[in-house]
């Protein structure tokens, strides 16, 4: 959640605040996206990117000096981001350009995916550009050599605009459930292999939205009620993320 009252948003309008919150809001398409992307043998998406806020503190505790940066080989683990930073920073001394950062969620500001040039996110990215004329939106477009198109039209989930059906479910998730329980049944000490935030197999699906590989894993006798480091199930992280087509899965009435 934007904090508005935080110093290291305080120069941002109303409109771009709004963005970010937007960015936040939607950020769980964007990492169910990654989960998949992941999985390809051919990547799918040109880039990948999050935009994240970093801060330095000053003398005054009300100006901390702040630069937003983008941020890419994107991890998450239902709390905190991590990746590489892309930038070189102009004003903070604390991080550089190819640095591996850990974020929590909270400090994120914007994410986008492009595939086959069409762009997925970008939200402060329009926002600034709805301030622009078509001149210069055009030169920043080809700045970034994107075409960031329409401002006022952002999708969050690839091929979303023929099928809007996938704001639900992820297509690889049905494609692939056969594979998925095959290998399960093969290796099942994956439903309890836990990570270093100690996230089992249906924490990691609960954060991605994974409706599909969560009913095959209870199928297959994984327990809904193992917590990871910070006590949480994976329903809690269901909840947290927002998927509430995974609720009446992991919590059964």
């Amino acid at each position: 959640m934007i904090d508005q009252n935080n110093p290291v948003f305080k120069n941002e309008s109303a409109e771009m605040l709004q963005a970010f919150q937007h960015a936040q809001d939607n950020f769980k398409y964007f990492w169910r996206e990654m989960y998949w992307e992941y999985r390809r043998i051919i990547p799918a998406f040109d880039i990948a990117y999050v935009k994240i806020a970093f801060s330095q503190q000053t003398a005054d505790p009300e100006y901390p000096l702040v630069e937003f940066m983008w941020v890419n080989e994107v991890e998450f683990d239902g709390e905190n981001i991590t990746g590489i930073l892309l930038n070189e920073p102009y004003e903070i001394d604390n991080v550089e350009a190819g640095q591996q950062v850990n974020i929590p969620l909270n400090n994120l500001v914007d994410w986008m995916f492009v595939s086959m040039d069409e762009v997925y996110g970008a939200f402060s990215i329009q926002e600034y550009r709805k301030t622009l004329n078509p001149q210069q939106r055009q030169d920043y477009d080809d700045a970034w050599n994107i075409n960031f198109a329409d401002p006022e039209q952002i999708y969050v989930v690839h091929g979303q605009k023929l099928h809007p059906e996938y704001l639900i479910e992820h297509p690889m998730s049905n494609n692939l459930k056969d594979k998925i329980e095959e290998h399960l049944r093969n290796a099942p000490e994956l439903l309890t292999k836990r990570d270093d935030s100690g996230n089992c197999f249906l924490h990691r699906e609960a954060i991605a939205g994974n409706a599909s590989n969560i009913e095959i894993a209870l199928r297959l006798g994984a327990q809904a009620d193992l917590k990871n480091k910070l006590g949480k199930t994976a329903l809690d992280y269901a909840v947290q993320m927002n998927w509430p087509h995974l609720l009446p899965i992991l919590n059964p009435a």
